[in-house]
């Protein structure tokens, strides 16, 4: 089947318009805990008074005396920045509510934290893996951060699944189809420079945005294996069905891309589309 990232970006769009609570206002509840615990981290670790610190040295021909954290101050940063990566993982179950238009709030930002150690555990083992890829040179790390991206969704969706039943799933669905999340992540750099320049502020908007298209990526990707997600209030399985920008139902379906003789892959499409046969 066709990989459109127009019609992922659209649906999206069209998801967040009139759902309740609004988007951007959770998104904004969201990032401003966020900002606020990576504040609390530069705070920790001495990060304002060594610079501060450093620029007085500079202009007054100085050595700078440079503080560094006690092992209590790394622990609390630790503490933190494992809160950050819950709340990430909620976010996320939020925007799968957007995505599928389930009932979800703000209390969702704090879904995580019910089920810590599994959520910790799998970001935890993702990690390693990522890390020790990693020392392979960057791109192999690159690549194996793409063959787990979508272990947290399979999570949210299955809770009655280990931490590597989620890992590898989502190394399987995801053959042939890295590329196609790479090359919808480049898409999204445009966004992310507007809110740098903003001090992320346009953040409360594109987080929702990026947010629920990897939704749309995950459901499409289920799809293009042949499977459907199964909600958790017990509701039929619904595969993916892309929407208008309106929020109606296409009046006809995207193009079909014609197959490369010789180009077919394990994952049922054919074609390299998206340079996959280099990120299989």
């Amino acid at each position: 089947m066709t990989f459109d990232r127009a019609y992922l970006k659209k649906d999206a769009q069209a998801a967040m318009r009139g759902y309740k609570p609004n988007p951007i206002g959770v998104a904004a509840v969201y990032l401003v805990i966020c900002y606020i615990l990576q504040g609390l981290t530069l705070r920790v670790n001495h990060f304002f008074e060594n610079y501060s610190e450093l620029m007085s040295a500079l202009m007054n021909g100085y050595y700078p005396f440079i503080q560094s954290p006690t092992a209590a101050d790394q622990l609390i940063g630790i503490v933190i920045n494992i809160a950050i990566i819950m709340l990430a993982v909620g976010f996320s179950i939020f925007c799968m509510h957007v995505s599928r238009a389930q009932k979800g709030g703000f209390e969702d930002i704090f879904g995580a934290f019910t089920t810590f150690f599994r959520y910790f555990g799998l970001a935890f083992v993702m990690g390693i893996f990522i890390c020790l890829w990693s020392l392979l040179l960057i791109v192999p790390g690159i690549i194996a951060a793409y063959r787990y991206r979508l272990a947290i969704y399979l999570a949210i969706d299955h809770p009655d699944w280990d931490i590597m039943q989620c890992i590898n799933e989502s190394k399987r669905l995801m053959y042939g189809h890295k590329g196609k999340a790479f090359v919808l992540d480049l898409s999204f750099i445009g966004w992310g420079i507007l809110t740098g320049m903003t001090w992320g502020i346009l953040g409360i908007w594109t987080a929702p945005y990026i947010g629920i298209t990897n939704v749309r990526f995950y459901e499409w990707v289920l799809a293009a294996n042949g499977e459907s997600y199964i909600p958790s209030d017990g509701a039929a399985p619904k595969n993916y069905e892309p929407v208008e920008a309106d929020g109606s139902e296409p009046t006809s379906p995207p193009p079909e891309l014609p197959d490369s003789a010789g180009d077919t892959d394990n994952s049922g499409e054919g074609g390299n589309n998206d340079g996959d046969s280099f990120w299989k």
